[in-house]
């Protein structure tokens, strides 16, 4: 079976049937909900390649061009044409499952680029968290600076303010600096 790391890399790679007979091209790889394993693919077919059916990817075989399917030109070609979003339901799983006579996977099934973009989404949240978490401890920095200037500058005005009132006291009262001296 292909493995999840190059499987959904093979977008656009032909699909081949039991018979090495061309039945589309990958389209999207459809994964459990723990996105562990691969479960269908779709592949899509026709002329213009609007078309999509979805196909079991247990016992796949992957060579360098190409991912073999173990069912045959027909039964591939006897799967509805469906319109398939990033997820499909348990239902939607198991009617493909069972209609190509595969053991079919608990729960619904989620679309590999839905996955990516839930990675690259995942990804960009924590650059952004390690950016405010950066910026909270520079800020946090700064406060602490600041709250040290602010204390110098009040011991400084504290000493300022001890310094004027001996002065006062000392223009008030001339002969009690001159006895503090003796």
């Amino acid at each position: 079976m292909p493995t999840v790391e190059s499987i959904e890399s093979w977008r656009g790679q032909d699909v081949l049937d039991s018979a090495g007979e061309k039945a589309g091209r990958l389209e999207d790889v459809f994964y459990d909900a723990a996105g562990e394993e691969p479960v269908l693919i779709s592949i899509k077919h026709g002329r213009l390649g609007h078309q999509v059916k979805l196909a079991p990817v247990s016992d796949a075989a992957v060579s360098r061009d190409y991912i073999r399917l173990p069912f045959t030109g027909d039964q591939l070609g006897g799967a509805p044409d469906i319109t398939v979003g990033d997820e499909l339901t348990a239902e939607q799983s198991a009617a493909v499952c069972a209609l190509f006579g595969v053991p079919q996977s608990s729960g619904p099934l989620v679309a590999a680029s839905l996955l990516a973009r839930r990675d690259d989404e995942a990804e960009q949240a924590r650059r952004r968290a390690d950016e405010l978490e950066l910026a909270a401890g520079d800020r946090k920095r700064e406060a602490e600076e600041a709250s040290h200037r602010a204390g110098a500058a009040s011991e400084e005005a504290h000493a300022a303010q001890r310094a004027s009132e001996q002065a006062e006291a000392a223009a008030a009262d001339p002969g009690a600096e001159m006895q503090e001296r003796d």
